[in-house]
Parts: C-alpha cells; structure tokens; sequence
C-alpha cells in the first residue's frame, strides 16, 4: 500500500464520518504545532484564527495530516514506541476497538493528597511525588513546582492542584480567570467551547483534549489532556500527558474522588521554628510570627501563657509546649489533662472532646498521638508522647484560612528533641571562652590540658556526658597567624590521615554550613562523630558529638545542632 493512497483512505473516510466544521481550538492547536513547540505545561495555540478561510484551514489540516503521517511512518511509530509496520495510528480512540487503556496497568493503588483534597488510582509501580504547597491563585503552574501532585509512569505523567475562589468570586469567573492565563482575550467564547463532562459526579471540563505536548526532558513527546472541574468553593485542574489517548485520561478520572472540604490552603511551610524549651522544630510560613515560651509548662492545663506561639492569621494562632511525663503513661496524663478540659467546658455549652479513648489518631512528625476537637472545631488539640515527654499542639480560634486540614498538613512538619528540652543549666568553660544551655542531669567535666594542635584528642576537650556514655566535646584555641580556612584545611589534612578517607568528611570546601550560637560554621560529617568549627574574635572553636556510629543515638544530629544554637561564643575570656 501506498502513503498516498492510505492518506486518501483516512482523509476520505475521516470527511465522510467526522465533523462537518471543527472548532478553531483543534484547528488552531494542529497548526500552531507546525510553528512552534509551546514549553509550558498547558499546550495551548492561540484561541481564534483571524484571517484563514474554512476552505484554507482545511487545506492546512490536510497539509499537516499529511506530514504528520509521513512522519509516523519515518520514525517507525508515535510516542517513542517502535512499531515492526509502520501503520497510520487513530487520533481518537472512537476509531479504534483498541485503545492506550487496554494497555495501561491496573489501577490498583490509591493516591490521597494531603493537600488537594482528592483522590485517585494509579498502577502501584508509578512514582507519586505529593504537594507541599498551595497552589498560588493568578499563577501557572509549571511542570514539578512544588504546589503539584504528581503520579508518573516512564511514560506517562499525571498531575492535579486546586485552588479556592477569591471572595465573591463565582465559578464562572474563575474558569475565564483561568482562560486568560494563556493569553486569551475572548475567554467567555473559549470556556463556552470547552467540552462538558462528569468528574466523581461533579459537572466539570475538558479543556484540552489531545493536544501535542511539547517535547521536554522527561518525555519525548506524546499527546496532553487537562480537566477543570468547578465546585462550589474550589476549582480542580487534572492534567495527563505522555504515551496516552483519551481513553487513559477517561480511565483516571473515573477514579477520582473530591472532598474539597480537606484541601489546604495555606502558605508554603518554608521556615523553621526551634523551641528553645520545649524540644521540638515545627515549620512555618514567611507571614507567621512565632514567639518562644518564657516560663515552662508543668500542669495539665493548655495554658497559652506557657506556649510558644505561631501567630498565623489576625485571629488563628497555633500554639505548642511539652513537659515530662515523670512516672506516669500517656494515658494517664491524657485522663488528668480531660478532666481539666471537662471542668474548664462545663456549663459553658461547648463540648470538651469527650472520654480521651474516642480521641481519633493523627499524624504528628513521625509519631502518632491523639486529636481533641474543642468547642465544635473552635479549638483542637494534638498531643503525643516522645522520649519520655508529652507534647501538646494547639489550634486556637480555627477559621476558613486555616482549617483543621492545614493544621495536620503543619503537625506533619514537626521534628521531635526530646534530649533538648529542659535546658535550664548554663555550664561556661573555665579555659576555651564560650557557655552552653544543658539539662541539670548531665555531668560536665572540665578540659585537663589546654588544646595547642590540631588534635581532638578527649584530654583537651570540655566535655558533657548526657548519658549511656554519649556525649558532646568543647574546645577552643587562638589562630595565631592563620585564617580559619588554613586551620580548617591543616585540621582535615590530620583527620585524613588518622581515619582515613572513608570515614573523614571530604574537602572542607564541601563542609555544610551549621549555626553555633550567633556564628555561622561548617560542620564535618564522620562515620562515628561529628566535628563543627567556627570563628570566634581571633579564636578557632571545635564542637564534637561522638556517636553517629550508634545505630540509634541518644543524641541525634538535628538533636545536636539545637545544642549547638544555644551556644554563646565569648573569646575575650578564654584563658588559654
């Protein structure tokens, strides 16, 4: 068979069974394709043809048909599968009994997204990447930026967000918002175009159908398809490109579940809060102001007045302490701290959560604790047992910005310390100029030599025994004539020579940075411990933790480091 009588074949019978007239949208999208290659996640051609005819759009289709199977058959197939015959492929899965879905594997696994509020099946071999992050209204969304979930295949991606509506903002609105984020003007006609489907029950959009996507690193090609499903307060972008017809878009969405009453809104989480007393590191927003507790937390009784604080909006504030369980269990503190909640509601016509034991369970860091809801969702508290110490986190006065969704999203940020907790003893160096916070049970012994080399041999060290013979050691010495990088790499040269290069941290100049106190150092990771230095004045300081080669340290890394912050660096007393 001939190229040219098999074009004549499709063409004739696709003129004879297709649309009489096709929306500029397809018209647009073949022949756009044929100028430029589009690089962002939503392959869209312009919205209107100005000047063609019909007759000359048609012509350009046929143009295009015709390069494009003539293509097919010179790289043996489409999407980057070889093919043994080179044979025309169907653009629509109507055309064909077979289609990409017969061949997709089963969904048998279910994705929930933590923060969209939805979910859907995929083949358990996929990878799937989850959002840490709103999606930011009035934005695009480009392939991998963090407010994306993402499902994929090595062959296939598929990818979804959501956003709320602005207040007072309709649903419709927001689709022609959405509209002219790609440039279009007439967005009232476009959206009118977009083709109407059903998505978990919900009236919802096809947008674009089978468009080419752009040719990009991760996949060579293949065709793209985008869903927009509008509720009633949030509106829903599901996206599939790759090796795909409609048929697998078609397959995955009929997996899909909405729940937008559990989406996230929320700012990113990119900071850090470290309590200087409670144990813990939570993350937080740009916005937020967090203010560290003063006076500690020793009743039953969630006292603000004991808490640090996150101000997250003007009238939702998360709050967080702990305190040491001594001689009693996790469920005897959560009986005592209900009994003082049942007492402080009663009468009040507020609900106190009820018996401890119908608490639901909820995700805190990696551990599990319980979850109280107060007063009809006005105030919820988490609390969790770690190392001996109970902590408790509290959402006050939640409101639509910052529901109980975007409170566990938070909790799952937090880092447990347990160790670094309850620091109210200042041990200071009688010899190297610095003092640090530690617990009054641990046992500090002072340095029996001075430190002269570049040694890091114990008998120069102050050191701190925290328990199980693990411990931390200090010291410090004047640079003389040397800058802090020639004591650093003469330091690692030692280190090298005495462990090895398995063991030792690489070239200095690929140390990473650590804080220790106000100063900012570099820290050398080791096989058995960790060495921190940094420059005080016109002195050198080392800081050692000495049991990484433990399988589970009592001091741990992160541990260390919030060790290492509450460090104050005084040269000007050091006596050696």
């Amino acid at each position: 068979m001939t190229l040219d009588r098999e074009f004549d074949r499709i063409a004739s019978a696709w003129l004879a069974d297709g649309p009489t007239e096709l929306s500029d949208r397809v018209l647009d999208a073949v022949v756009d394709e044929v100028h430029s290659t589009r690089q962002r996640r939503a392959v869209r051609a312009p919205w209107r043809f100005p000047t063609m005819s019909m007759p000359a759009r048609v012509a350009a289709l046929v143009a295009v048909g015709v390069l494009a199977i003539a293509g097919a058959v010179a790289i043996g197939g489409i999407g980057g599968l070889s093919r043994s015959t080179p044979t025309p492929t169907p653009t629509s899965p109507s055309t064909s009994s077979a289609t990409l879905a017969d061949q997709l594997p089963a969904l048998d696994t279910r994705f929930t997204s933590a923060w969209h509020g939805y979910s859907v099946r995929y083949p358990s071999a996929w990878a799937a990447s989850p959002a840490d992050r709103a999606w930011k209204p009035g934005t695009r969304s480009l392939w991998g930026d963090p407010e994306l979930d993402q499902i994929k295949s090595n062959e296939i991606r598929f990818i979804a967000e959501q956003q709320p509506y602005a207040p007072g903002q309709t649903p419709a609105q927001w689709l022609q918002g959405y509209c002219r984020l790609d440039g279009a003007t007439d967005c009232a006609a476009t959206v009118a175009s977009w083709k109407p489907i059903k998505v978990a029950g919900s009236d919802a959009f096809v947008d674009v159908d089978g468009v080419k996507a752009a040719p990009n690193t991760v996949y060579p090609g293949g065709l793209l398809y985008e869903a927009i499903v509008p509720t009633t307060t949030r509106a829903y972008v599901f996206t599939l490109d790759g090796h795909v017809d409609r048929s697998v878009f078609d397959a995955f969405l009929a997996t899909i579940t909405l729940s937008p009453s559990d989406a996230v809104d929320t700012a990113p989480l990119t900071g850090r809060f470290t309590s200087p007393l409670y144990g813990y590191t939570i993350g937080t927003a740009a916005s937020w102001t967090p203010t560290a507790a003063t006076n500690r937390w020793t009743s039953t009784i969630p006292d603000s007045g004991f808490m640090d604080g996150l101000d997250v909006t003007s009238d939702t504030n998360v709050g967080a302490m702990s305190q040491a369980l001594g001689g009693r269990t996790f469920d005897d503190f959560l009986a005592a701290f209900y009994q003082g909640q049942h007492a402080t509601y009663a009468g009040t016509g507020c609900d106190d959560g009820g018996d401890p034991s119908t608490w639901p369970t909820i995700p805190i860091g990696d551990q599990t604790g319980r979850l109280e809801v107060v007063c009809s969702a006005a105030s919820d508290e988490a609390l969790v047992a770690v190392g001996g110490r109970v902590y408790l986190f509290e959402l006050g006065h939640s409101n639509l910005s910052f529901p109980l969704t975007a409170f566990k999203q938070l909790l799952k940020t937090v880092t447990f310390s347990p160790l670094t907790a309850d620091r109210t003893t200042t041990f200071t160096s009688p010899t190297y100029g610095y003092s640090i916070l530690i617990n009054p049970t641990w046992t500090p012994t002072n340095a029996a030599k001075p430190w002269r080399d570049y040694g890091n041999s114990n008998d120069f060290m102050d050191s701190v025994e925290i328990g199980s013979g693990q411990g931390m050691g200090m010291m410090s010495q004047a640079l003389g004539s040397r800058t802090f990088d020639q004591f650093v790499n003469t330091f690692y040269q030692q280190q090298l020579a005495a462990i090895g290069s398995g063991c030792a941290g690489g070239d200095p100049s690929t140390w990473p940075d650590i804080q220790i106190g106000d100063r900012t150092g570099k820290v050398e990771l080791q096989c058995g411990s960790d060495e921190a230095l940094v420059q005080a004045g016109d002195r050198v300081y080392l800081f050692e933790i000495g049991n990484r080669a433990d399988p589970n340290p009592l001091v741990s890394l992160d541990a260390w480091k919030v060790l290492l912050r509450g460090v104050i660096l005084d040269p000007a007393s050091a006596k050696s």
